[in-house]
């Protein structure tokens, strides 16, 4: 009996301080948020391959034809998986961390986005919280880009034409959406909420309630007879 269980202990520990555990793949299911709704859902993937390669995988959900991959390679010692782009070789500053059975990035110390063996049981909320209407004054999620003119107007007009009284009640929650594709896809959730479309830019928001799209003269008596319909109810 010992002659047998002998080399399946000399394997086992082999297999225990080598810890090839970590290979295969680990992934996580995300749903992006702002103030507790999901705007946006995302997949993600890393498989660490026996021979050394890695493959990293992203998409959103259900926008398949969105989906990214990149590969590179991987080196595990002592807890900490080293890893580079294609035809590099790992480095001692890129790595990612096993704590118990998730897989984190070296610069999340909480280890809140991180990796597990399980799909279905890492489904992980990144929420972002910013201030929303609470039946008083006027909140404005407000859509923008650096190069628009019509949002410049838009700037103009909250900067040097509104009174000081009302600027004082109004609250403005800046998305620039140009560069920033996190914000785009917040502002097509929010329009379909809205039961509108977010096809251009500016987009004004007021109070998750009501909108404008675009700004001119002509909406510009539009955004304040909102603006003040809600002020006069509070």
């Amino acid at each position: 009996m010992v002659v047998i269980l002998l080399p399946l202990l000399i394997g086992l520990v082999w297999y225990l301080v080598n810890n090839r555990s970590y290979l295969g793949k680990w992934e996580h299911t995300v749903d992006w948020q702002i103030n507790g709704d999901t705007y946006r859902q995302s997949y993600a993937s890393i498989s660490f391959l026996k021979d050394g390669t890695l493959i990293l995988e992203g998409k959103n959900i259900p926008e398949d034809e969105t989906s990214i991959t990149a590969t590179g390679s991987h080196m595990y010692k002592k807890g900490k998986i080293y890893i580079s782009d294609e035809g590099k070789k790992p480095t001692d500053d890129n790595y990612m961390i096993i704590k118990g059975s998730k897989l984190c990035d070296k610069d999340d110390s909480s280890c809140e986005f991180y990796y597990g063996r399980k799909n279905r049981k890492n489904r992980i909320v990144i929420n972002e919280e910013y201030p929303v209407y609470d039946g008083t004054g006027v909140v404005i999620d407000y859509f923008y880009s650096n190069d628009c003119s019509h949002c410049d107007e838009f700037n103009n007009y909250i900067e040097l034409e509104l009174s000081e009284s009302l600027k004082s009640l109004i609250t403005i929650n800046y998305f620039e959406v140009w560069e920033n594709k996190t914000n785009e896809n917040f502002a097509k959730s929010l329009a379909k909420k809205l039961g509108t479309s977010f096809d251009g830019i500016p987009f004004i928001v007021i109070n998750r309630e009501k909108y404008i799209h675009g700004f001119s003269e002509e909406t510009k008596e539009e955004f304040l007879n909102v603006v003040k319909e809600y002020l006069e109810h509070k």
